[in-house]
């Protein structure tokens, strides 16, 4: 697991194959993303949307951990 602060050309670089997305626009083509959950900022409500996004060369890995993802998020922060 690594930490970037530019996980889309990170991806887009081969750096990374998988990566976990919070601000960044995630272009079309070479990469996919899905949604897992929102939060909702205290003081208001905004929602920031957490998302995975991936190469498609790894497309079955990245949709089973999605997957997985998706099992384990408390029902109250899963996107609906």
């Amino acid at each position: 697991m690594e930490h970037t602060y530019s996980p889309v050309a990170a991806l887009e670089a081969g750096e990374i194959d998988v990566a976990l997305v919070t601000t960044s626009v995630v272009p079309r083509g070479r990469l996919e993303e899905r949604q897992i959950f929102s939060d909702e900022v205290v003081s208001g409500p905004l929602r920031r949307p957490w998302r995975l996004a991936w190469r498609w060369e790894v497309d079955d890995a990245a949709l089973g951990l999605l997957s997985a993802l998706e099992a384990t998020a408390p029902r109250a922060l899963l996107a609906g």
